[in-house]
């Protein structure tokens, strides 16, 4: 009976919970619930407006300068958001596969706010028996319950011209797996998109069009739909098959120069300095040397240089040649000795008999 294969336990997923930047949806999604259970809405509209309507509605600064320009220049950032995301190679340090993802969520929390905008039945508050309008005040929570006003103002479209881009910080507060991005530049373009999305829907609120929930949850929204989309394509953008395909191949090419160029053995010494190390000389074929070879013939290698290169030569594995090779080379060490003696300035030597000093008289 062929045994079962143990069972391989799965990676524990990233859980997304854990990751600061959901951790701060979650305490502005509290905060949202919070505002709109204390009825605050209503308080901070009368604030600002009276039975004659809003003052500051057409003020030009709000009305022209911080509503119609404003939206004309989120247009264009959303256009140059599409070119970066669409330019070639990496830009800022993020692939195209991401920018292309942090555009696709932008797009999507603009079309997710619409959605919820078209299908509300609350109006705004500028519609409000309270400032002059045909419409009670009803909570956004009555969904399909009409006020008796035009409705289809809820949440705030023009704070999402600022908050749909909330997605182009995760790149750097959540980034893709073997990625490493500082945290810093993603936490400044929270803040950024953060604070713009606050002036967008604070003009809104002077002008009588939204009440500060409206903004909350329009960030809430923008949120949910850019931290959703980034936790499904996160396996995706963690890598791409091409870079796969290239790691695979030079893993494949470490491994052949490896399995080609193996390290050399280390034959430890003995006690005492005589014990051998394997040596290769620079420019050789990889040749064996020992300590023993080197000490041996160092008298016979200042005489004959012959003797230095029959040491450097391979030693072959036959036995035997390596005992004759070390025998000729020691003769050829003792007659290069005494060839050296011989050259001495003074001694005269002679086959057959002892020195003879060239100062004697030889009588």
């Amino acid at each position: 009976m062929t045994p079962r294969p143990p069972l391989a336990h799965p990676t524990r997923p990233d859980a997304a919970w854990r990751q600061p930047v959901v951790r701060a949806w979650l305490a502005a999604l509290a905060l949202t619930l919070l505002w709109d259970a204390s009825g605050l809405d209503r308080a901070v509209m009368h604030l600002i407006g009276g039975p004659e309507g809003f003052a500051w509605r057409e003020l030009p600064l709000l009305s022209h300068w911080l509503h119609d320009r404003w939206r004309s220049a989120a247009t264009a950032a959303l256009v140059g958001l599409w070119a970066w995301a669409l330019w070639p190679g990496d830009r800022h340090g993020l692939p195209r596969r991401e920018r292309v993802a942090v555009a696709l969520l932008a797009v999507g929390a603009l079309v997710a706010v619409n959605l919820v905008k078209n299908r509300s039945a609350t109006s705004c508050p500028w519609d409000w028996q309270d400032f002059g309008g045909p419409a009670a005040v009803v909570s956004h929570w009555r969904w399909g319950v009409t006020d008796g006003g035009p409705g289809r103002c809820f949440p705030g479209g023009h704070a999402s011209s600022a908050l749909a881009f909330v997605a182009l910080a995760l790149p750097w507060l959540w980034p893709p797996a073997g990625a490493a991005r500082r945290t810093a530049v993603g936490v400044r373009w929270l803040v950024a998109i953060v604070l713009a999305g606050a002036v967008a829907g604070g003009v809104q609120t002077l002008r009588g069009a939204h009440p500060p929930s409206h903004t909350l949850w329009t960030l809430l929204i923008s949120g949910a739909v850019a931290l959703g989309g980034w936790a499904a394509l996160r396996p995706w953008l963690a890598r791409s098959p091409a870079q796969a395909e290239s790691q695979r191949q030079v893993d494949g090419h470490a491994a052949d120069d490896g399995a080609q160029h193996p390290a050399l053995p280390h034959e430890p010494g003995h006690a005492g300095g005589g014990g051998k190390e394997p040596r290769v000389l620079p420019g050789g074929d990889q040749v064996s040397l020992t300590d023993d070879d080197l000490g041996n013939h160092d008298r016979g290698q200042r005489g004959n240089r012959g003797v230095l290169q029959a040491t450097l030569r391979p030693v072959r594995q036959r036995p035997g040649f390596a005992a004759e090779e070390e025998k000729t080379a020691r003769d050829d060490g003792d007659r290069a000795e005494q060839h050296e003696g011989q050259q001495r300035p003074g001694v005269e030597v002679k086959h057959g008999g002892p020195p003879r000093w060239a100062g004697a008289s030889g009588r």
